[in-house]
């Protein structure tokens, strides 16, 4: 249960950094260092507003974003299998080289692995079933 901590507390450090990121970008946008005023933030807006205006006849590459989608599906399919498959390991084993009370534990702990298994490549499949049915609209 050790590394399953552990992931958790990487994958949560992660994805505070990359909010910390987006954070620091949209702020380095505006005034640097001051508050923003209501005049700045009004004139983005519009900006945005105007831009959006001007590529509303642009098309969006369906084939480039298909193939984006399809390369994060393969890379969270394969860190959930090594995920799976290591954290499974780690527990066969420690079922297999336990005493009779450490046993019990290890099957305490096998009901959220299982949980976990079902949601994580319940979503996948999920999200794999969404790509393809509007693939072909």
């Amino acid at each position: 249960m050790r590394i399953c901590r552990i992931i958790t507390i990487i994958f949560l450090i992660t994805m505070l950094f990359l909010s910390h990121n987006s954070f620091a970008t949209s702020a380095a946008t505006t005034t640097s260092g001051s508050q923003a005023g209501i005049t700045d933030i009004s004139e983005t807006a519009s900006s945005f507003i105007q831009t959006g205006i001007d590529n509303a006849n642009t098309t969006i590459d369906t084939e480039n974003l298909k193939n984006k989608s399809g390369d994060i599906y393969n890379l969270f399919l394969a860190v959930a299998t090594a995920i799976a498959v290591i954290v499974g390991a780690m527990l066969g084993l420690k079922y297999m080289t336990a005493g009779i009370d450490k046993k019990v534990e290890v099957k305490e702990s096998l009901f959220p692995y299982i949980i976990s298994c079902i949601v994580v490549f319940g979503s996948l499949g999920i999200w794999k079933l969404v790509v393809t049915i509007l693939g072909t609209f």
